[in-house]
């Protein structure tokens, strides 16, 4: 468990699984006839469980279930809802109040969240270095929930093993990220291995009352062109958010890629602009910045062996070199 209270495998599902079984053991280390080793322990375990709730409870939505980050998916740990609600009652517990910028250092996550938006950013190396398994090329990607509801997401997590699904689903292809080159930002090959790996650098968080901003790079892509560098920042504001994206030299492909929920419908309104119609019908704006807008229809794996339909909004850039997409909503 790492300093910011995170698992070291960077997964919120597996993060929970443990969070759950240190619950368990917590309860036995501290029930009256508990073996005198692992009695010692339960001031430890008590403080690992705290620190982990608190990094949990940072990593969920306003559905009330994890980011969908490295290997996660729905279903399979106990609802972290239910299982922070739980550990706050079993031991009065009071969690730390969650700020509207929440940097998650260790494990490389951060949390934003302004009026009905909140904001997930990957900054986090692919893994452990010494067990990346469950990590996929999915640096810089983000996920949005804006009115209580998933906007924008990764793809999941819908089975294991070294088939062409796996692959992908690990894939930079898979996240709400750019790819260059129709490469992935870190070597992933097999079903958990890691080759060369993006490393996330130049980090600047900047808040004030009107906006949060931040920046970042990183090098995944630099076996295609020495020098060659991804950069995002986003600008969270009350009612919008501009991503912008960016890359150093040009290459034969540049795709942003921004899955969208399968519970949310787009629409094209002109070539380069449309909405995001939710199920209770509140609409949410969008316009693109680039060369080219394409949808694609994809698969999104909420679950293992569930895959549900929906589409990915595509910003082609042929000659650019960066691209900015501005997401705005009113309630």
């Amino acid at each position: 468990i790492l300093k910011d209270g995170g698992h070291f495998e960077r997964s919120p599902m597996y993060h929970s699984i443990i969070l759950e079984l240190i619950h368990d053991i917590y309860l036995l280390s501290i029930s009256i006839d508990a073996p005198r080793i692992l009695n010692e322990q339960s001031k430890f375990l008590k403080s690992k469980m705290i620190s982990m709730t608190n990094w949990l409870e940072k990593m969920i939505h306003h559905d009330g279930d994890i980011a969908l980050f490295n290997d996660a998916a729905f279903g399979i740990a106990i609802e972290p809802r239910i299982l922070i609600d739980k550990i706050k009652k079993d031991f009065s517990i009071k969690l730390n109040e969650i700020s509207d910028c929440e940097f998650l250092e260790d494990t490389g996550y951060l949390r934003l969240s302004k009026g009905e938006s909140i904001l997930f950013f990957d900054l986090a190396e692919i893994g452990a270095r010494y067990l990346p398994g469950h990590g996929h090329a999915d640096t810089l990607s983000i996920e949005l929930s804006v009115f209580g509801q998933r906007l924008i997401t990764n793809l999941g997590t819908s089975e294991y093993g070294n088939g062409q699904r796996r692959i992908f689903e690990r894939s930079t292809k898979a996240h709400s990220t750019v790819e260059l080159n129709d490469q992935n930002s870190s070597e992933v090959w097999d079903g958990f291995r890691v080759g060369r790996r993006a490393k996330v650098f130049d980090l600047k968080i900047q808040k004030n009352k009107e906006k949060i901003s931040v920046e970042a790079k990183h090098n995944g892509y630099r076996f295609l062109k020495r020098g060659l560098i991804h950069k995002r920042k986003i600008e969270l504001f009350e009612d919008s958010l501009l991503i912008y994206d960016q890359v150093t030299k040009n290459v034969a492909s540049y795709l942003s890629r921004f899955h969208i929920h399968p519970c949310i419908k787009i629409e094209l309104i002109e070539e380069k602009n449309g909405k995001f119609i939710f199920p209770n019908n509140d609409v949410v704006f969008w316009e693109a910045k680039t060369d080219e807008v394409l949808l694609k229809d994809v698969l999104f794996a909420p679950q293992f062996n569930i895959l549900q339909n929906t589409k990915t909004l595509i910003l082609k850039n042929n000659k650019s070199i960066d691209t900015m997409l501005k997401i705005y909503w009113k309630k």
